[in-house]
């Protein structure tokens, strides 16, 4: 597939599995914004947002942009921070501080923002819920804010809509310092706050060597059919693994592991077969790996490299079905 690399910063989390126009806006870095309306990106002013790694944007069946976060702050469509939107317990140097997932059944007049804190810390997994009726229609947060679900997690959250009940999600996070999956069902009725457990793969352990949490760095993502989930976990495990993903029931299983240095960003091709990750450290690579492969790990060759000095960071796929 055609590769290309947007440079220095993009940490955006978009779920796959939606209509075309609602990742249209991405809202990322250091108030970048772009639209993707036309098939190719064209540079938008106005973004209120500066932050250097998880942010999240969400826009309608139309393509207009509703609102986004950095985890912390959620700003409407007009860029202006929601009258009770400031502080949620995401993190500016999380991973993923945030992710949106629409409230099933509500025709996108309520949504779910997820946050996770950094460095494992003690604010976890949270849901905070946008009514976009509130503050004269353009969105607000509810009292049902910072809503605690588990800690400690990793810097890890991603949503993967359910096999049956295709207008219902998964939201999935992975527990640190344990090799545990959290799976939570996201339906009509709310978020069930008893998650599905898989206990599978690589254990995301303490680092003691250097920074004491770095492992709980790296993204997180489902693919377009729902079927794998990948992850990269960094140093001092430096991996990345694939799973199956059992849609319907919330399970993980079948880990497969690809030893790989300071693993950063991932993300899926749009058919699935291919999964790319990337590095962030000198030079920066992205390495492709076949999924249909006998032997997956050995699959592994270069995409694409950097020049000295320029940071690949996060992965994304964008409507257009090209990596960015």
């Amino acid at each position: 597939m055609k590769f290309r690399l947007l440079l220095h910063i993009l940490i955006l989390s978009v779920l796959q599995s939606f209509g075309q126009r609602e990742s249209d806006n991405w809202l990322f870095g250091a108030n970048c914004y772009l639209n993707f309306a036309s098939g190719t990106p064209v540079n938008v002013s106005g973004s209120s947002m500066s932050v250097t790694e998880g942010c999240a944007s969400f826009s309608d069946t139309s393509g207009n942009l509703l609102f986004y976060t950095d985890g912390i702050t959620v700003w409407d469509r007009a860029h202006q921070a929601m009258p009770n939107g400031t502080g949620l317990l995401g993190n500016s140097s999380s991973t993923q501080s945030a992710i949106v997932v629409p409230k099933p059944g509500s025709n996108y007049s309520m949504f779910y923002i997820f946050t996770v804190d950094d460095n494992a810390g003690p604010d976890g997994l949270r849901y905070s819920e946008v009514d976009m009726s509130l503050n004269g229609g353009f969105g607000d947060i509810t009292s049902n804010k910072n809503m605690f679900l588990a800690t400690p997690v990793c810097e890890k959250v991603t949503a993967i809509r359910h096999g049956v009940n295709v207008n219902d999600f998964w939201v999935i996070a992975h527990e640190w310092n344990t090799a545990r999956f959290f799976s939570y069902l996201v339906t009509s009725g709310g978020v069930n706050t008893t998650p599905v457990i898989s206990n599978t793969g690589v254990v995301h352990l303490q680092n003691a060597v250097t920074a004491p949490y770095q492992p709980s760095h790296g993204y997180m993502k489902g693919s377009v059919d729902g079927s794998k989930l990948a992850v990269a976990v960094m140093n001092a495990v430096n991996m990345v693994q694939v799973l199956d993903f059992d849609n319907t029931n919330g399970q993980l299983s079948n880990p497969i592991s690809m030893p790989l240095r300071d693993p950063y960003g991932v993300e899926f091709s749009p058919s699935g077969r291919y999964l790319y990750a990337a590095i962030s450290s000198s030079p920066d690579t992205v390495f492709q790996y076949d999924l249909q492969s006998a032997n997956i790990p050995a699959s592994k060759q270069i995409a694409g490299t950097t020049t000295t000095g320029t940071i690949i960071n996060a992965l994304q796929l964008a409507n257009n079905g090209k990596i960015y």
